[in-house]
C-alpha cells in the first residue's frame, strides 16, 4: 500500500510537471503574441506619425524646432531635447494660425482682433520660412509656455490680458442687440 501511494505520488507530481511546462509554453507564446503585436502598433504609429510629419512639412508654414524640456521618472526630473512641431502665421493681413494645431483663425495679423492671442516672435533662426522672424499664435500666455517651455512675466501677462480684455469689450459692444446707444 505505501509503495501504491507513493507511484500515486510519483504520478502526480510528473502531471503536475507537464501542466506547468504546458502553461509555460502557452505562457511564452502569449508573451511573444503580445510582443509582436506592440512592434506591429508601433510600426503603425511610427508609419502613422512619418505620413502626418511628412503632411506638415509640405506646409511652407510649418517648422521643427527643438526645446530643452523637463522630463520626470521616478520622482527625479531631468531635461531632454524635445522635438517640436509650430505652424507660423504669415505677414500682415494674412489669417492668425494656432502655432500648435495649424488651425486658421478668422482675425488677420496686424488687425486689432490679433490682440485676442498671445503672440510671440521666434527669431532664433530656427524657422526658414518665408517670413523671418516668424509669428507664433497662442490661446494665451499659459499655452506658449506649456507648449513651448517658456516662461512669461506677469507685467507681460497683466498687458496681454488689458488688450485682450479690451477687443473682447468692443466686439461684445457690436454685437446686434447690444445695449449701447449709437450717436
Amino acid at each position: 500500500m505505501y509503495g501504491t501511494a507513493k507511484l500515486n505520488i510519483c504520478i502526480f507530481i510528473k502531471d503536475l510537471i507537464n501542466i506547468l511546462k504546458k502553461k509555460s509554453y502557452i505562457y511564452s507564446i502569449l508573451s511573444e503574441m503580445s510582443n509582436d503585436i506592440a512592434n506591429e502598433t508601433e510600426q503603425l504609429n511610427n508609419d502613422d506619425n512619418n505620413k502626418l510629419t511628412n503632411l506638415r512639412l509640405s506646409d511652407k508654414n510649418f517648422h521643427i524646432i527643438y526645446r530643452i524640456a523637463p522630463f520626470e521618472r521616478r520622482g527625479v526630473t531631468t531635461y531632454k531635447k524635445k522635438q517640436i512641431g509650430i505652424y507660423t502665421s504669415g505677414d500682415v493681413g494674412a489669417r492668425i494660425r494656432n502655432a500648435e494645431t495649424g488651425e486658421y483663425y478668422n482675425y488677420t495679423v496686424g488687425s486689432k482682433y490679433e490682440n485676442l492671442f498671445f503672440s510671440v516672435r521666434l527669431s532664433t533662426g530656427e524657422c526658414d520660412g518665408k517670413y523671418k522672424p516668424a509669428t507664433l499664435f497662442f490661446t494665451s500666455p499659459s499655452h506658449y509656455e506649456s507648449y513651448l517651455y517658456g516662461t512669461v512675466s506677469e507685467d507681460t501677462r497683466e498687458d496681454w490680458d488689458y488688450k485682450r480684455t479690451n477687443v473682447m469689450n468692443e466686439m461684445e459692444r457690436k454685437k446686434p442687440g447690444s445695449s449701447v446707444l449709437a450717436r
